[in-house]
């Protein structure tokens, strides 16, 4: 017997199954360099002679750079998602392949912080095909299929890191991996159409001021957007915590012990 989620997957047309296996192959190498920083930081600390105690502030600096995503997604609506996606795709792998080349701390936060902010405007994006090119009986579906394949990356990482003694360079091998995915830009520009919901409205926007989406959602929708605003800040912060100094952290719980 099918489960009914089977079912409506079956269900999608053409189009549609092109749009999200695009849009999961690019959460899927997504979440692969997300979870490197912190599988490897130990062998990415002795790498770089970096010192124990700097390196929460780096990672904090590095976190700082999904800040600088909205500035790229909100031209979704004046350049296309498909663009912008496939953009930010090549943006993100380019840099963090590039990150197997850092020769300091400076260069490795510098890089990081690059691909964090294409990182995070490729997965907004990502999210809003989904949203606009799915049927809305199976659009929670397909947002939650996608969660899952995506974290298929996070598994490729751990399964990398679990043999890392034995990959050529280390850590930095692992991230010169991100390399591979921009050879897939071609196949996938031809696979991914445009969002039905740009072509048939959104386009319109393409001839105003850089920051014309900014001041749409703030004037059109100020009460939901801090709303939303704040459950993401929330979610990150409970999400994401952090000690800034490792050997304090064993301090501290070997003194509660």
């Amino acid at each position: 017997m099918q489960f009914k989620f089977i079912k409506k997957l079956s269900a999608l047309s053409q189009r549609q199954r092109r749009t999200f296996a695009v849009v999961s192959a690019a959460g899927f190498f997504n979440n692969y360099d997300g979870a490197l920083l912190s599988l490897a930081i130990k062998q990415i600390q002795h790498g770089l002679n970096i010192a124990e105690k700097t390196i929460g502030s780096l990672a904090s600096i590095i976190t700082l750079g999904s800040l600088l995503a909205p500035i790229i997604t909100s031209q979704a609506d004046r350049r296309g998602r498909r663009k912008l996606l496939l953009a930010t795709f090549v943006a993100f792998n380019l840099m963090s392949g590039l990150t197997a080349f850092a020769w300091g701390e400076t260069s490795f936060v510098i890089l990081k912080f690059l691909t964090i902010t294409f990182s995070s405007a490729e997965g907004a994006i990502a999210l809003v095909i989904v949203v606009e090119e799915m049927n809305s009986d199976v659009r929670g579906l397909a947002v939650g299929v996608l969660g899952a394949i995506s974290a298929g990356g996070f598994a490729l990482a751990a399964i990398g890191f679990a043999v890392i003694e034995k990959i050529p360079f280390g850590w930095r091998g692992l991230f010169a991996f991100g390399f591979l995915p921009v050879l897939l830009i071609i196949p996938l520009w031809k696979l991914l159409p445009e969002s039905n919901r740009y072509e048939s409205g959104a386009k319109a926007m393409g001839t105003g001021r850089f920051f014309d989406p900014f001041r749409a959602t703030l004037s059109s929708y100020p009460e939901r957007f801090i709303m939303v605003s704040a459950v993401m800040f929330l979610n990150a912060m409970g999400g994401t915590p952090a000690c800034c100094k490792r050997s304090s952290c064993r301090k501290s719980t070997h003194g509660h012990r």
